[in-house]
């Protein structure tokens, strides 16, 4: 009887197994290049978020991530995600998803980009 129960159990796991492999429920991690970790869906977010923008963009001008991001995005993050917001602008500029580059820090010591 307990081999019974333990094919029962079982199938029990591995039909909740499947059902969970659902794509909408699959969090996807990458790591940035200072060893961060941050969602794939957050990565594209901020991504999208700039490619957006980027037509807007005037070439001898510095924006912060925040600026770049939108304040709607950017207000509706705590300090931590801003943090790797950050982190993820600076790896798309640094593997040139972005045709931004560093343009140095501002007083609070947020990274400044502009356009190349």
């Amino acid at each position: 009887m307990n081999s019974l129960n333990d094919n029962n159990l079982n199938k029990n796991i591995e039909g909740t197994i499947s059902e969970q492999q659902n794509e909408s429920l699959l969090v996807i991690n990458i790591q940035l290049n200072d060893g961060t970790w941050v969602e794939e869906r957050f990565y594209n977010q901020v991504l999208q978020l700039i490619r957006d923008i980027e037509p807007a963009l005037e070439l001898e001008e510095v924006y912060t991530t925040k600026f770049l991001c939108g304040k709607t995005f950017w207000d509706s993050l705590e300090k931590g995600e801003r943090i790797n917001a950050g982190k993820c602008v600076a790896q798309m500029i640094a593997c040139k998803a972005l045709p931004l580059c560093f343009a140095g820090t501002s007083k609070s010591n947020s990274r400044l980009y502009q356009l190349k």
